[in-house]
């Protein structure tokens, strides 16, 4: 019997965003005498969430230089995959999982500073996006008001 469609798309899904590809792959059949090639896709998943980090924090990106960014991406993704269903929002932990690393394979905490600093000017501009949005739909002011006390209330406390 063939388990179910969402037990299946959740085995896939660990083969193709997890450590090990096993799961994935004992769902895939040989094309034209070929193994599946999975590993396409595992890396592209990767690069494409390494490149969401460069693009929320590139600041830390610019700091810390292309190999280290990506080895700190890479463990990133390792350690909290992309719950969300917008590429926009992942990295929103990165500074909190810089700060959990082992000292000896962690980054000058400073870097950790970086981090939420890119992290609040995104939130920054998600916000001045949403208001700007509000006001070119003529949207009325108890609506501006929400937007703009949403924007306040996330400025970080000096």
């Amino acid at each position: 019997m063939t388990p179910p469609l969402a037990d299946l798309q959740r085995r896939f899904a660990a083969g193709l965003v997890g450590e090990d590809a096993t799961p994935a792959l004992a769902l895939l059949r040989p094309l034209c005498g070929r193994a599946p090639r999975l590993g396409t896709y595992r890396h592209a998943y990767r690069a494409r969430l390494t490149e969401a980090l460069r693009n929320n924090h590139p600041v830390l990106h610019r700091a810390m230089g292309d190999e280290a960014f990506d080895d700190l991406a890479l463990g990133y993704i390792a350690a909290r995959p992309s719950t969300q269903p917008s590429i926009r929002w992942f990295g929103h932990a990165l500074a909190e999982h810089m700060a959990g690393l082992p000292q000896a394979g962690a980054p000058h905490p400073a870097l950790a500073d970086l981090a939420r600093m890119d992290a609040d000017l995104e939130a920054l501009q998600v916000q001045r996006d949403t208001m700007k949005s509000l006001v070119e739909k003529g949207e009325d002011n108890s609506k501006l008001r929400k937007a703009l006390q949403t924007a306040i209330d996330g400025l970080p406390r000096l």
